[in-house]
């Protein structure tokens, strides 16, 4: 497998000797995103590959990583960046013409002390 201190994602061609599943971890390196964006997608269903539950643990199919990569490298100059994924994601942003804003789950306004909140289960 890739070893993950390079800086720099694999190839399309190093990706092609890949076996037929991957790991999360190897698709997020893949793709140039960390592995907790990545997961951050799986787990919203925007993840842009396909993938599969084996047992308990998710696998990505590799060649929908090389479609996706190969068809965004013809795109994109940057490969393997989806801006508008990162745009959406993007924290401090304010929200665009019919998107609602992003909640934080805690209240707002003057006057509020989190020390103070308590959480009821």
């Amino acid at each position: 497998m890739p070893p993950r201190q390079r800086p720099q994602g694999p190839t399309l061609d190093e990706i092609r000797l890949w076996p037929a599943m991957v790991s999360v971890e190897d698709a997020a390196w893949a793709l140039r995103v960390s592995r907790a964006y990545a997961y951050r997608l799986l787990q919203h269903g925007q993840l842009p590959v396909r993938t599969k539950l084996v047992g308990s643990r998710r696998v990505v199919v590799t060649s929908s990583l090389i479609s996706y990569i190969a068809d965004k490298s013809e795109d994109d100059p940057g490969p393997g960046y989806d801006q508008d994924v990162a745009h959406r994601h993007s924290p401090g942003r304010t929200p665009g013409a019919g998107e609602a804003p992003q909640r934080t789950g805690r209240p707002a306004g003057p006057g509020y002390d989190p020390r103070a909140a308590t959480r009821v289960r």
